[in-house]
């Protein structure tokens, strides 16, 4: 279960950077439009439209690390870190149910 659970948030980390990448680059767009092509008034508006965009990814990416962080973080030593099954008593130094080496 926890594979899946740490599958999943990779996948929605994935997403949201390149979802975030986008937004940065139509914010850009729209702020460097606006301040070359628009009269003042339409320039003030896409200026304040752009401004939100730029951050809202930047922000939205500094949550999910923090998130990923906070969930790395309350995982105790001796499970896997890749599914989570106990590790106590084993001195192999691979998870016997993922394969995985033990950190």
């Amino acid at each position: 279960m926890k594979r899946i659970r740490t599958t999943f948030l990779r996948w929605v980390f994935f997403c949201a950077l390149h979802a975030g990448a986008l937004l940065i680059i139509l914010g850009v767009a729209l702020f460097l439009e606006a301040r070359n092509m628009l009269p003042n008034p339409f320039g003030l508006a896409f200026s304040v439209l752009g401004v939100p965009l730029l951050l809202t990814p930047i922000f939205g990416w500094g949550w999910s690390e923090l998130y990923v962080w906070w969930y790395n973080d309350r995982i105790p030593s001796h499970y896997c870190r890749t599914c989570g099954y106990d590790l106590t008593g084993n001195v192999s130094g691979v998870c016997p149910e993922c394969g995985d080496p033990v950190v």
